[in-house]
């Protein structure tokens, strides 16, 4: 079995998409008082700008009436420190563009090949 010295049992069992989200709620929760928006988390569609992207300081600054770079830079800034994302940064008009640890891919990668169905759920017939 492949390992890099990782403990997968201790990390959280959450996928990529979801451990970003929640770090993106996080810090919108600790910058803005109504942080309430729909955070969307995406793969890049291109690899040079990193792993996952999202929108969420659009969502945001309209509501704040600030500019979507401001709503962006204060989110990246506020991120907390986690076990999946690697950097952040701020891109265009507002995306933020996230890169992922590579112990976080490992651990994803390590789950796949643990499970028999990879990952794909039974479906009912």
């Amino acid at each position: 079995m492949l390992t890099s010295g990782v403990d997968f049992e201790k990390m959280p069992d959450m996928a990529l998409a979801d451990s970003i989200k929640q770090a993106l709620e996080q810090a919108a929760a600790a910058c803005f008082a109504n942080a309430g928006a729909d955070c969307q988390v995406t793969p890049c569609r291109e690899r040079k700008f990193g792993d996952y992207q999202s929108n969420l300081a659009f969502r945001i600054a309209k509501r704040e009436k600030l500019g979507p770079r401001d709503a962006a830079a204060a989110l990246v800034k506020a991120l907390p420190e986690n076990e999946t994302i690697e950097t952040a940064t701020v891109a265009g008009a507002g995306f933020i563009n996230i890169r992922v640890k590579d112990a976080a891919l490992a651990r994803e990668a390590m789950r796949g090949l643990a499970d028999p169905r990879c990952g794909v759920p039974l479906t009912a017939n």
